[in-house]
């Protein structure tokens, strides 16, 4: 069947400048012992439970009496004022700019009624930071709230000097919420402030027979192992005979350690709570127990190919987990009452009809790739619930000085969700509140999709486009990531500068042994570009792209006045390179900053946030379209000398199709391997 476009939502990254609420099974460091004690605590009441609002994140501080605001850690460095504020959103629907600009007014209006030495009293003159939940009526994300327009106050977020949160204070937050109420500010023009909303057991017995059910299923999962088995250990204790297995397969060796397959986990989707290992302290670990004849080389290559099954056995491992922490979600819902939703039968019954029209029409048939793993995923999630449904997104609560949340089904729904909405396309009758980016490229399918960006941008500005990259080789992922950026008129004018990394140690290496230069990469990438018609693009070479990138901006930065920086980014690359984006993003805002460098309103230089801008990669029969793949493939022709008929045929599913027989075999020659 055909799907019906249902009304449109509005998804919006969660989390903001407070960062990402951390599920309890994502900490590796809880053991089974405190699981039994967070469920014992929050099923009696004894935890002060909090609805987890499905608004809008947005955090706030003062200093010197002046009111800021901060959605990222780039802002928490460098907090944006009023007039910053509207340009951040000024991109975004009229309901989601309206939201967070009046929010931002209606708190300022309430913060001037406090003397100065209450104001700093909270926020430290600047140092703490609101953090705070929007829900308004014009703006909902999947919950619905009704008529309500309310500020949620969550809590006082206290970093240090590395912007990580030590804590939320939510006493600050107590007092700043009796100090708006003594001075009778609590209802502003649009918004009503409000205090966390703490959620009560409605039925003890009920709670209790779900408490005994949930610890039962504990010693289910344990098996036999002690209760004070940590969630890290419990997964390395399942995954290590496997992860072995493979490694004495491959030949390396019998090298998983807990120490190893800890440091893998780390490097994988679910990183359980861990800091991820660098390569380089990895490969040591891998060669204590490697074979002799095992290079360090051959060791990269063998993390580099075990990452999918590492990220899988996770997965599985955690899965059980992942039920018990769900189901006891669901129970624990049904258990609480004083929810703000505004109807919860009626917005479960609403997400469940549109759960059954996603999943019972031809959507799935136009996944591929990963967006095809996800979605599978998560269907075969809420199935295990039966697909049941509740019309609240979850709950928050404190334990041991930490904030966790607990959810029934909303995270896979979300997801389900979210891929649907992101696949409709630009110029359907429905309204769009994500910007599909399409080009006249030969491709049958869009080059790609700006995952979070809305449809207007700043027209007031020029941007400047930056994609740093190793390219090597280049391939129609990274073509199609620059021809999307290179013909979308974003403002006055746009620019897109491609930087190639030529580093001094980490080659990029065919397994004949043949290197792949940067030189080589840039005027290989140089042709294709211009073959398609791609000629406002400027290529570099450096050894370090992202210094480059800095130095092109602080060294010109008369060229950069009321300039849009946009780092060029595919979704696939994740948190790691985004957050690598974002530090760099710091720092030049820092060093402007310092120098007085466009400062000026009229003369601002301002970045857009790497993870809004990111093109979700464009997918082979097999999933993403990958540089390893085509190394393997220019390998193979190298190593069986092959004619220049099978290098065309082997080369064409990584390349434009509009490339004739002869620029192809021309891309092949630039690449210097012959």
């Amino acid at each position: 069947m055909k799907l019906k476009l249902l009304e449109r939502n509005q998804l919006i990254l969660s989390g903001g400048a407070s960062g990402h609420l951390t599920h309890i099974f994502e900490d590796g460091k809880l053991t089974f012992a405190q699981l039994a004690e967070i469920f014992s605590n929050v099923f009696s009441g004894k935890i002060e439970l909090r609805e987890k609002v499905d608004g809008f994140a947005f955090s706030i501080t003062m200093k010197d009496g002046v009111i800021y605001s901060a959605r990222n850690k780039t802002e928490l460095k460098n907090p944006l004022d009023l007039q910053q504020t509207i340009s951040k959103f000024s991109d975004r629907s009229p309901a989601i700019r309206n939201a967070f600009i009046t929010s931002f007014n209606d708190m300022n209006s309430a913060l001037q009624a406090l003397s100065k030495a209450e104001q700093d009293e909270i926020f430290g003159n600047g140092e703490n930071f609101l953090a705070f939940e929007i829900v308004s009526p014009g703006s909902k994300n999947l919950i619905d709230y009704g008529s309500k327009a309310v500020i949620i106050m969550h809590g006082i977020s206290i970093y240090n000097d590395k912007l990580e949160k030590q804590n939320d204070d939510a006493e600050k937050a107590k007092k700043l919420y009796d100090y708006f109420k003594s001075k009778n500010v609590l209802n502003q023009s649009t918004y009503e402030i409000q205090g966390p909303v703490v959620l009560k057991i409605k039925d003890a017995v009920k709670a209790n027979e779900a408490l005994v059910e949930i610890k039962s299923d504990i010693n289910d999962i344990l098996d036999g192992m002690p209760v004070n088995t940590s969630l890290l250990q419990y997964v390395v204790t399942k995954i290590q005979p496997k992860l072995q297995e493979i490694a004495i397969k491959t030949g390396i060796g019998k090298v998983m350690s807990d120490v190893v397959v800890a440091n893998l986990i780390s490097r994988s989707r679910n990183k359980l709570g861990l800091r991820p290992t660098s390569v380089s302290d990895l490969v040591a670990h891998i060669a204590d127990g490697a074979y002799d004849h095992v290079t360090k080389s051959q060791i990269k290559t063998f993390i580099t190919a075990i990452g999918p099954d590492v990220d899988s056995l996770v997965d599985q491992a955690i899965m059980p987990v992942w039920i018990l922490v769900v189901k006891a979600g669901t129970l624990l819902i049904k258990s609480l009452h004083g929810f703000i939703s505004a109807d919860q039968s009626s917005t479960a019954k609403e997400l469940s009809k549109q759960l059954d029209q996603i999943v019972n029409s031809d959507f799935k048939s136009q996944l591929t790739g990963n967006n095809l793993v996800r979605f599978t995923k998560a269907l075969e999630r809420l199935d295990v619930f039966n697909r049941e449904v509740l019309g609240t997104e979850g709950l928050v609560f404190t334990y041991k000085g930490k904030l966790y949340k607990m959810t029934s089904t909303f995270g896979p729904l979300n997801q389900l969700l979210g891929l649907f909405y992101r696949s409709i396309p630009t110029g359907s009758s429905t309204e769009q509140t994500e910007e599909s980016i399409t080009t006249e490229a030969d491709d049958e399918e869009p080059v790609g999709k700006i995952q979070s960006m809305t449809q207007e941008f700043n027209k007031n500005f020029k941007y400047v486009v930056y994609i740093p990259g190793s390219f090597k080789p280049p391939h129609i992922g990274h073509i199609n990531l620059i021809r999307t950026y290179a013909n979308k008129n974003f403002g006055t004018e746009t620019s897109v500068k491609v930087i190639v990394s030529d580093p001094k140690k980490a080659k990029r290496l065919l397994s004949t042994g043949q290197e792949i230069t940067s030189n080589a990469a840039s005027q290989a990438l140089a042709y294709v570009l211009d073959k398609i018609g791609i000629r406002n693009v400027e290529i570099h070479v450096d050894t370090n792209p992202l210094k480059w990138i800095m130095e092109d901006i602080t060294t010109h930065s008369e060229n950069f006045k009321k300039t849009m920086i946009i780092i060029g980014m595919s979704s696939k690359d994740g948190y790691t390179k985004y957050n690598m984006y974002n530090i760099l993003i710091n720092s030049i805002i820092k060093y402007m900053f310092d120098n007085k460098i466009n400062q000026k309103p009229s003369e601002q230089t301002l970045f857009i946030d790497p993870a809004v801008t990111a093109l979700e990669p464009i997918t082979g029969k097999d999933g993403n379209i990958d540089a390893t793949d085509l190394r393997d493939v220019l390998a193979n022709i190298i190593n069986t000398d092959a004619s220049n008929e099978q290098i065309v045929k082997l080369l064409r599913p990584f390349l434009p199709i509009t490339l004739s027989d002869v620029d192809v075999l021309t891309y092949f020659k630039y690449l210097q391997l012959t």
